[in-house]
């Protein structure tokens, strides 16, 4: 059953040459059937839309008809992403819906995306309807449970077709949500399903920066991100556009450490959702129960092993531990720090390839002192390890216990086919702990053509309003071998003592986020301050103004590289 239309030689085509002329609907009709059907489209019938383009005008974007052909096709197309992209080449979908014409073919400046707009797009409704379809239960195992919950699947799905809409137009979550409106509104949907999905296109980056740049284990993070969702049904919303946001970016950029971060904030904020009353306070009760509880689970388990190192290590950890890791971690973690321990080893390191997390694992296990994180960030640099991940605690009894995840320059876990290299790395580690060892600082490498394509425009902000009790400063510019180092250096400059590090990239931008304090409390002093910010852009900025030169010498031209995602 073809409804109006005929198939000819096993393809679907108009039954007459002026049906189009007749009721321009069907051209919307026609793809639906086609979809439905899983016809392909004759070539004549291809070119016959081609030419009829001129009927999908203001009174056709309103028709209801036309409004319940297209769901037809983005809710129930058994394969959207392949009708919406023939849709796409034909011109009828950005015809149809004029802000996503916009983004049609549209580049994006930036050596984080894969694709250009529209293909990115459909790549992630794609993907949206394979994580509907149950077709990722391992890779993604939150999604895939709260897909079937979402209750308004159509601003889900509109949503994602419409977020990045605002590229090119300023703030593209606050353009991107104005247009999802007029687009709402000419699709006839009503106010509050229209403002939802304005809602999801202005949110849609606030999940992942959340998860990427902030520290979970601060109560007033989950608070502040559990206000903003306000509703379960949009915490469910926006973890599942998120998902095939990012998956939708290219191969490789989803991985086991970001799916990981997504589901402990997921899990943190829905605690906070169930409970009345103050959320910040919902927050610091709902981490500090868990802490406990986590501290209850492993003494058991390290009574058996050692009752003296397990009453000791259960207080020696602040919360802010004990909330960031599961189960299997944080017996490992025990289990290492006990080696030490039993031997009366002030200092150790370990290291493991974590497959789940797409990284290596190194455990650091010191005395404190003030240039710690900045010397053992040097010494990955310089053995061509790129830190993704760290945790920070220090313990009751003044050591640090650091975890780190690293990649090597390929995205994989440093060393995973190679334990000698993995060895190497630990034992110079150990070194660079003592603080005996003085780490040579990496300096920069020859410029590449790829390197110099873009101009990174670099970013410094300091807040003492996100966290409760530290500072948190976001440093954002080109990314390069030895960056980390070279910013925790600032930092160790002026005495501020690190309580956590969020490690992020976006192609040539990297974001890194530091939690600080001075003298134990937050970074008041207006001249320190002025000196951190001034030291951070001058480490992004000395690199850029080298690019500069070296591109004006080879002739190159710098585009300015994308910001927002």
């Amino acid at each position: 059953d073809v409804a109006e239309f005929i198939v000819r030689d096993g393809r679907l085509d108009f039954a007459h040459a002026t049906q189009i002329r007749e009721d321009p609907v069907r051209i919307l009709r026609f793809f639906h059937v086609a979809a439905s059907r899983r016809l392909d489209m004759h070539p004549e019938a291809v070119a016959r839309i081609g030419r009829t383009l001129h009927f999908i005008d203001d009174d056709f974007r309103r028709d209801p008809r036309a409004a319940r052909a297209f769901f037809a096709v983005l809710l129930d197309a058994p394969a959207p992403m392949a009708v919406l992209r023939m849709m796409t080449e034909a011109g009828v979908l950005g015809r149809y819906i004029p802000e996503f014409g916009d983004i049609v073919a549209r580049t994006q400046f930036n050596m984080y995306h894969r694709y250009t707009v529209d293909e990115h797009t459909l790549q992630a409704l794609g993907f949206l309807r394979e994580i509907e379809d149950g077709l990722h239960p391992d890779e993604h195992p939150l999604s895939t449970r709260i897909a079937p919950l979402i209750q308004n699947r159509r601003a889900l799905h509109l949503a994602v077709l419409l977020h990045d809409t605002g590229k090119g137009s300023g703030d593209q979550c606050v353009e991107g949500a104005l247009r999802a409106l007029t687009a709402c509104e000419r699709l006839g949907l009503g106010h509050q399903e229209s403002e939802l999905v304005a809602w999801l296109i202005r949110s849609h980056l606030l999940l992942s920066d959340t998860a990427q740049r902030r520290d979970l284990s601060d109560p007033r993070t989950v608070a502040d991100f559990a206000a903003a969702m306000g509703s379960l049904e949009r915490l469910r919303l926006l973890t599942v556009l998120t998902v095939v946001d990012i998956r939708a970016v290219g191969p490789g950029v989803w991985n086991g450490w970001k799916a990981q971060l997504i589901r402990d904030l997921y899990a943190a904020t829905e605690t906070v959702l169930a409970t009345d009353g103050d959320a910040l306070e919902a927050a610091r009760q709902g981490l500090a129960d868990k802490a406990q509880a986590e501290r209850d689970r492993i003494q058991p388990r390290l009574d058996r092993l050692n009752p003296a190192f397990a009453s000791w290590w259960v207080a020696e950890l602040p919360d802010t531990y004990w909330v960031s890791f599961g189960p299997e971690d944080r017996f490992r973690h025990a289990a290492f720090v006990r080696a030490a321990w039993e031997k009366g080893e002030s200092t150790s390191a370990g290291v493991r390839v974590d497959r789940r997390r797409s990284a290596t694992e190194v455990m650091i296990w010191s005395p404190d002192r003030n240039r710690v994180f900045a010397d053992l960030v040097a010494a990955f640099a310089e053995m061509s390890a790129d830190v993704v991940g760290a945790t920070i605690n220090t313990t009751a009894s003044g050591q640090v216990f650091d975890v780190f995840y690293i990649q090597d320059a390929a995205g994989q876990p440093y060393g995973l086919q190679d334990e000698r290299q993995r060895q190497a790395l630990v034992a110079y580690l150990r070194e660079v702990a003592t603080g005996e060892l003085i780490v040579r600082r990496r300096q920069g490498g020859p410029l590449a053509r790829r390197d110099a394509a873009f101009r990174v425009t670099p970013a410094v902000t300091l807040s003492n309003e996100i966290a409760e009790n530290a500072t948190v400063i976001e440093a954002s510019g080109r990314d390069r071998p030895g960056l980390l180092a070279d910013l925790a250096d600032v930092l160790a400059d002026e005495s501020l003592a690190l309580t956590s590090a969020q490690i992020d990239g976006y192609g040539e931008r990297a974001t890194d986020v530091f939690y600080v304090t001075h003298d134990g409390h937050k970074l008041v002093d207006e001249t320190i301050i002025e000196r951190v910010q001034a030291g951070l852009l001058g480490v992004f900025s000395e690199g850029e103004t080298a690019f500069d030169e070296k591109a004006a010498q080879r002739g190159i031209a710098r585009a300015k590289a994308s910001v927002l995602r």
